[in-house]
């Protein structure tokens, strides 16, 4: 019985892992930014679904939903190691996008 919920669980939070960052746009009804704020959320957000998945879903499940590194690799079935690897480097490709994107402003 325990088993198998941890099956589903692990399978439910994969399945939803992926379309995190698909959905961010769903958020704005609870966030009220200003033009200039919404603009740079709607950036960001174009940002973080240009990630590989495995990036993308590590990113939103730990600075989005608050989930610690110990729960991230559970749910994706990765070692702690490559669920803290896979945050840092998503973590510096947005930056160097992020980078790309204030320079062509410029």
């Amino acid at each position: 019985m325990i088993n198998t919920g941890i099956n589903y669980f692990k399978t439910f939070h994969k399945a939803s892992a992926i379309h995190i960052a698909e959905t961010l746009e769903d958020k704005d009804e609870y966030v009220k930014h200003s033009d200039p704020d919404q603009l740079a959320y709607d950036e960001l957000v174009k940002l973080i679904q240009k990630l590989s998945p495995a990036y993308r879903n590590t990113f939103c499940l730990y600075v989005i939903d608050g989930y610690k590194h110990e729960e991230i690799a559970g749910m994706m079935g990765i070692s702690v190691g490559a669920s803290k690897s896979n945050l840092l480097k998503a973590r510096k490709n947005l930056r160097k996008m992020l980078e790309i994107a204030n320079a062509q402003k410029v």
